[in-house]
């Protein structure tokens, strides 16, 4: 039983070693998806999200220096937020990553 144990640990050690990420988590494992745009809507947020709020997403995904514009919906009305927001990047890959970072 001490060999297998053994044998666990240089395997697993072996697999922290191959699994250590040189670019950002979210960046390096997202594909882009199929028919992606390079745009995401989200929806359902807080009133008091702010634009910080949203490139920490980008950032946490690596994307950041992708990010063009942000823009937030608001009622016409009274100028309150709507709770959405239009993200556009530079590439459809950078939207997949920031998709999957806030899917996390």
């Amino acid at each position: 039983t001490k060999r297998k144990a053994q044998e666990y640990e240089e395997e697993s050690g072996q697999a922290q070693q191959i699994s250590t990420p040189s670019q950002p988590n979210s960046l390096q494992n997202s594909a882009t998806e199929p028919g992606a745009m390079p745009a995401l809507r989200l929806a359902e947020l807080h009133w008091w999200t702010t634009e910080e709020d949203v490139r920490a997403f980008c950032a946490r995904a690596g994307v950041e220096g992708e990010l063009r514009e942000i823009t937030f919906g608001e009622h016409k009305i009274n100028g309150k937020s709507r709770g959405e927001a239009y993200l556009e990047f530079a590439s459809p890959r950078a939207a997949s990553a920031t998709k999957a970072e806030i899917e996390r």
